[in-house]
């Protein structure tokens, strides 16, 4: 086995893809920039004062009510249309409900009912183009 190393990769088309070619001779065209995450963050909901546990390119979370919280980008996306794959601990589902470039708005709900409530583990990702 060889091993690469290198500090940058760049492909050769305008969208910056690189071809990879699996050990069966299988054939992918990968897209670096789109394939990967801009931001991400874990939090406690149930803090009185939510702080990232881990994060990338989320400057804050500010806490706007029971179970509404507002993931807060460093650098804004540029614009709405990005995908926001979500997860909440314990019984219960994290929900996006409002995209913007500067912040993505989560709505966390109890399994037992639609109200809004407080999320103990609370992650989302976010991918989609930066501005």
């Amino acid at each position: 086995m060889s091993t690469l190393r290198t500090n940058a990769l760049e492909g050769v088309d305008a969208k910056n893809s690189i071809t990879m070619v699996s050990s069966a001779g299988n054939v992918l065209t990968h897209s670096l920039q789109a394939s990967v995450s801009k931001s991400w963050v874990q939090f406690n909901g149930s803090d009185s004062t939510p702080v990232p546990d881990g994060a990338f390119n989320t400057s804050s979370i500010t806490d706007n009510s029971s179970g509404n919280y507002n993931q807060n980008f460093t650098n804004n996306m540029a614009n709405g249309d990005y995908s926001t794959p979500t997860s909440r601990q314990w019984n219960g589902a994290t929900c996006p409900d409002t995209w913007n470039t500067s912040y993505v708005n989560l709505i966390t709900r109890a399994a037992t009912s639609s109200s809004a409530s407080d999320g103990f583990v609370i992650s989302c990702a976010v991918f989609g183009d930066l501005a």
